[in-house]
Formats: structure tokens, sequence, C-alpha cells
């Protein structure tokens, strides 16, 4: 059986179009800078090609994707650092306590 490639039909392209609308829209939202540079973006956007639009979205995707990700990759580092300095501090008192023994055991050997 060949492999027949469908024609997107004008509502397929319609459907499209509304969801990348809505993404684009949401990911303008979410953007952390004020109501303006928002207004700004829906203003420009009737203005651009489709390959801009792509472009934007995939940029504004990306930026929004950074956004998410920045806070818990901030508490994992905060987290990372007090496993760490807990670490160091146990590893320390070890060695005291280590040290002490050995001087302890030297006092006895002579």
């Amino acid at each position: 059986m060949p492999n027949i490639i469908q024609t997107p039909t004008e509502n397929d392209l319609k459907a499209l179009a509304a969801k990348q609308g809505q993404k684009l829209g949401f990911l303008i939202a979410a953007l952390n800078v004020s109501d303006e540079v928002k207004e700004a973006f829906f203003d420009l956007l009737p203005h651009l090609s489709l390959e801009q639009l792509e472009r934007l979205t995939n940029i504004l995707e990306s930026k929004y994707l950074s956004q998410q990700t920045s806070g818990p990759d901030e508490k994992l580092k905060a987290e990372l650092e007090a496993i760490k300095s807990n670490s160091d501090a146990q590893e320390d008192a070890a060695d005291k306590e280590a040290l002490a023994d050995l001087k302890q055991l030297a006092i006895k050997i002579i």
C-alpha cells in the first residue's frame, strides 16, 4: 500500500493556527515583563510573517522553560551546598576525633 500524504484541509490549518495562537498568547502572558511590553508583543504579532511567528514562539518557549526551571535549580543548588557543608563539618569532626585518638595512643605507647 503506497504512502499517501494528505494535504491539510482548510479546517486543519485553521485548527493548527488557533493552537499556535493560543500557545503564543500563553507564552507572552507568562513573560516576566511589564504589561506594556506584553501589549507591544500583541500589537506586533499581526505584522509578522509565519516564519517570524514561529521563531518568536520558539524563543519565548525557550525563555518560559528557562524561567520555570530556574527556581528548582536554585533550590537544588542550595540543598546541595547545605549537604556539602554538613558533610564537611562531619568530616572535620571525624578528623579531629581521629587525631585525638592518635595522640592518646601515642601517649600510651611512649
